[in-house]
């Protein structure tokens, strides 16, 4: 009876998890390269808030196609479209007199004789410095294609809830700037060996030794993109950042309020969602491992209590 339910559960959900899967973009077109040669080519993508992620196909003749992986961004305003093949995938028996590599092109949205186009010059790059031939891309005027230029507007992320300053002063930043080494931090023989999990409504208190608050934060898993703001007693501290797999590091300083409030607000989920960050909180020699995980418009609050001594 148990697996029927859970059998029937999970029917349920599988309409609902394929909703859930962002909607697939398609502009097909054609690729002219040095010496005359056009070709037949077609991006499959995914936009999510104007950073695209998918596939192009490059092909002459049907079954005989090469497939790249891409990513890029679209500018809505000005009706561009800037992107670039990553790697190639497969080459199903794809041949041509020029010599084509992995293409990069900002296409835009313009009118010429004939009607409205989406088109623009190609460069190619190859890892072994070989020359690629130059060419170009154009995709005629679609419904898709003016689809893609309807703005799209994220949830408005929460109002941070407001914490005194006793101060007055601003706070300061004493140090903000990309770890040197790409290396995640290192644990110590204090190091906490749970890692705590904070998300909305989630809330951990810490108490405080060292004089100055050390914050580390970056993508521990598959880097997708994600992006967020942290706010310490709701003054931005780190805007509209995309994690990344290397470590940032924020060295802080007490503002004076009675317990310093950092939060730390998704703004974008990526690839895979939820927004996940992870965070390294460094008190002295103490070490505070934190996930913080959330959709579009919530929040991970840490709160950091200044004690004297140890």
């Amino acid at each position: 009876m148990v697996s029927r339910i859970c059998v029937s559960l999970m029917l349920l959900a599988m309409p609902l998890m394929a909703s859930a899967q962002p909607k697939l973009k398609e502009l097909k077109g054609y690729l002219g390269v040095g010496g005359g040669e056009s070709f037949d080519y077609k991006l499959v993508f995914t936009d999510s808030l104007g950073h695209i992620k998918g596939h192009s196909y490059t092909w002459l003749y049907q079954n005989a196609e090469v497939k790249a992986a891409i990513s890029g961004y679209i500018d809505r305003g000005a009706k561009t479209i800037a992107f670039r093949e990553d790697s190639i995938i497969y080459n199903r028996g794809f041949q041509s007199n020029a010599t084509i590599c992995l293409i990069n092109s900002t296409l835009s949205y313009r009118q010429e004789e004939g009607g409205n186009v989406f088109k623009g010059p190609t460069t190619s790059s190859d890892i072994t410095n070989v020359a690629c031939d130059a060419g170009s891309i154009v995709f005629q005027d679609s419904e898709a294609l003016r689809a893609l230029f309807v703005e799209q507007k994220a949830p408005e992320p929460s109002k941070v809830a407001k914490v005194g300053n006793p101060s007055g002063k601003p706070i300061r930043i004493v140090y903000d700037t990309v770890a040197k080494a790409p290396k995640r931090p290192v644990a110590t023989a204090e190091l906490m060996n749970q890692v705590e999990k904070i998300t909305q409504g989630v809330e951990k208190v810490y108490d405080w030794h060292s004089d100055t608050i050390v914050v580390h934060i970056w993508d521990g898993g598959r880097v997708d993109g994600d992006v967020i703001s942290i706010y310490q007693n709701d003054v931005p501290v780190l805007r509209n950042y995309t994690i990344k797999k290397e470590p940032r590091q924020l060295a802080l300083a007490f503002t004076g309020a009675k317990t310093e409030v950092f939060t730390i607000v998704a703004h974008h989920e990526g690839n895979e969602p939820p927004n996940t960050t992870d965070v390294m909180l460094v008190d002295g020699s103490i070490r505070h491992s934190i996930l913080v995980y959330n959709s579009i418009g919530k929040k991970g609050v840490i709160k950091i209590r200044k004690v004297s001594g140890r």
